[in-house]
């Protein structure tokens, strides 16, 4: 049992150590991170107004069930893409190693 967990454990140490790239031609693992991390962040929606979007459902009748929904999703949506935002710009900090 103790051989096993040690072999397993060493097993996942090596499983996260950056793998080198013997032909020298690719790109390492923190490129391709950082760069699909910046076209991510460059796909993403800009953060929604909220004084536009009141004034938005306030034309359509805001009291109106499903534009009560529309703005409770609207809210979780904004919360999805400011998490999202957040953690790519820290992931692509990280790889540069400033945090």
């Amino acid at each position: 049992y103790q051989s096993f967990t040690a072999q397993k454990c060493l097993d996942e140490i090596l499983n996260i150590q950056p793998k080198d790239s013997s032909g020298g031609g690719g790109e390492t693992r923190e490129s391709v991170v950082s760069r699909q991390a910046a076209e991510m962040l460059e796909k993403l929606p800009p953060d929604y107004i909220p004084h536009e979007v009141k004034a938005r459902l306030k034309e359509m009748n805001a009291l109106a069930p499903m534009n009560i929904f529309l703005r409770q999703e609207i809210d979780r949506m904004q919360r999805v893409i400011t998490v999202v935002r957040s953690t790519l710009q820290d992931l692509q900090l990280a790889i540069d190693g400033t945090i």
